[in-house]
C-alpha cells in the first residue's frame, strides 16, 4: 500500500522488501529496503534501516544517513540524535551538526530548552542548538510553566527559568 508523505510523493511498502517513496508520476524516489520512513514534521522525515535512523527531505533525498539509536525532529527544523556510540547532538535542517555529538543525554520537550548532560553534569540548551547553561549543575528537573528544578549537590533543589537564571536557590 500507499501513504501521503510530502507534496507530489508517496510512502510505498513491497512486502518483504520494506518502504520506499515515490512520486505522482510513478518514478521511484527512494527505492524499497527501509524499515520505516515516518510522516514528515516541518519537511523533515525519520526512516530506519537494520534499527538505527536516518533523515529524509520532504523531496526524498537522503539529509542524514542512518546512524542514530535515536532521532527527535523539532518544529524549528533541527534534530537531535543519539549517534550508535550514544552521545547526542544537534542537526540542521542540511544534515549539518550545529552542535557535534559529546553529550551524554538530552532531554527534549516542546516549548522547553533541552536538558543535557556532559562529564556527569548538567546544563541547558535551546532546541536549535544555541547554548544557555554550560552543564555544571549535578541534575535539572523537567520544565514546568517556565520553571525547574535544579541540584548543585544531590541534596539540595532550587529553581531555574528557561534562561538559566537562578529564580530560587
Amino acid at each position: 500500500g500507499a501513504t501521503h508523505f510530502g507534496p507530489d510523493i508517496a510512502r510505498f511498502r513491497v512486502r518483504g522488501s520494506g518502504w520506499g517513496l515515490v512520486d505522482t508520476s510513478g518514478n521511484v524516489l527512494l527505492e524499497p529496503g527501509y524499515e520505516r520512513i515516518e510522516k514528515p514534521i516541518d519537511g523533515l522525515a525519520r526512516y530506519s534501516q537494520n534499527h538505527i535512523w536516518g533523515l529524509l527531505n520532504i523531496a526524498g533525498e537522503v539529509v542524514a544517513a542512518p546512524q542514530f539509536k535515536t532521532l527527535k525532529l523539532a518544529p524549528s527544523g533541527v534534530s537531535w540524535g543519539q549517534t550508535t556510540d550514544g552521545l547526542w547532538g544537534a542537526m540542521a535542517r542540511d544534515g549539518s551538526w550545529i552542535i557535534e555529538p559529546h553529550y551524554e543525554s538530552a532531554f527534549l520537550k516542546l516549548g522547553s530548552p533541552v536538558i543535557v548532560k556532559k562529564n556527569g553534569k548538567t546544563g541547558l540548551v535551546r532546541l536549535d542548538g544555541t547554548k544557555i547553561l554550560e552543564p555544571m549543575f549535578a541534575d535539572i528537573y523537567r520544565f514546568n510553566e517556565g520553571l525547574a528544578a535544579y541540584t548543585a549537590d544531590g541534596e539540595q533543589w532550587g529553581l531555574i527559568d528557561t534562561l538559566g537564571q537562578v529564580v530560587v536557590e
